[in-house]
């Protein structure tokens, strides 16, 4: 059996053994076009890849013909071609769940960045450091806001919505959701999208992405929205228009927006160098817990899959 890692991500020495015990490994450090992971799969029955980095188009799958099976060493498949895969018989598995702390502790961490000035506060003290003086106006733009007592918005009750929904609570925040799949939870207050919108101090994106939610928040959403609010988006750049979203900061329709994505990652995005605004690198995930998990997990469904019982399997 060949089994090609077409891009280590996080897998150590012990992964790579253990892989060797199923088979004969070809290792590749990354694999990010699609020319060279046609080429790499040609004669591979088992792949191990980055879907963000591999294009896994209908040509991908056509031109791997002894390919069986791709454990992703990721939680989202946006760029798989999951029917070319199905049609190519092709078994894929994903890795749900193993990045939840991080990317929700980041979501907390922005909250709190945008809310306190931290971002601006650390950089105007690395420059000369000071002392907060009440009477000094020039001062006003470092008072924040406590997150206690304020209400907080979660727009996805998925496992991640979930935790940021436990730790709005832990802090003695009010805790609203809105989900495409009401039901009833503990300590959430289900209530529609537009609620959500009117009522939330903080409104935390951490839905799965689909494409009808593209610009989801848009000028419209944000009239909606509460002018002292703060939006944070840990979950995918595409749910908020960049440029309606820098309008309405202009405007003070919205107070200040903390993201770990982008829809523009370009140097020409509008929202760059604004005030009340702070950006993460797309890092929430990138804890060494989270690493740890995620390659035990990619070698979990391989061996898992060789036994005959696959498991995470998308293409069902």
């Amino acid at each position: 059996m060949k089994i090609a890692v077409l891009s280590f991500s996080f897998l150590k020495p012990k992964h790579l053994e253990k892989l060797r015990s199923f088979g004969e490994v070809i290792e590749y450090q990354s694999t990010n076009n699609a020319p060279d992971a046609t080429e790499r799969v040609k004669s591979i029955e088992i792949a191990i890849a980055d879907c963000w980095d591999v294009p896994m188009d209908k040509t991908f799958f056509e031109s791997s013909p002894d390919l069986k099976y791709v454990s992703l060493n990721s939680t989202g498949f946006n760029q798989v071609d999951i029917e070319a895969a199905k049609a190519h018989g092709v078994a894929i598995s994903n890795v749900p769940g193993y990045s939840t702390e991080g990317v929700a502790e980041q979501t907390l961490g922005l909250m709190l960045a945008v809310a306190r000035h931290i971002p601006k506060a650390n950089q105007e003290m690395m420059k000369a450091p000071f002392q907060i003086d009440p009477a000094n106006r020039n001062h006003d733009v470092y008072q924040g806001v406590e997150l206690r007592g304020k209400t907080l918005g979660v727009f996805g009750l998925g496992q991640i919505g979930l935790r940021v929904a436990e730790l709005g609570n832990a802090l003695g925040m009010r805790v609203i959701g809105c989900t495409r799949s009401p039901k009833q939870m503990p300590n959430i207050e289900i209530v529609d999208f537009y609620t959500l919108l009117e009522e939330s101090d903080f409104l935390a994106i951490t839905s799965a992405f689909s494409a009808e939610m593209k610009g989801l928040f848009n000028e419209n959403t944000f009239s909606k929205m509460k002018p002292s609010a703060i939006l944070i988006n840990t979950a995918r750049g595409d749910f908020v228009e960049e440029t309606a979203l820098s309008n309405a900061l202009k405007s003070n329709k919205i107070y200040g927006y903390g993201a770990d994505v982008l829809t523009d990652w370009s140097v020409n995005n509008p929202i760059l160098g604004m005030e009340r605004v702070v950006l993460s690198p797309h890092s929430a995930f990138f804890t060494q817990e989270s690493a740890d998990r995620l390659a035990d997990s990619v070698i979990a469904n391989v061996e898992a899959y060789i036994q005959g019982k696959p498991i995470n399997v998308i293409t069902i």
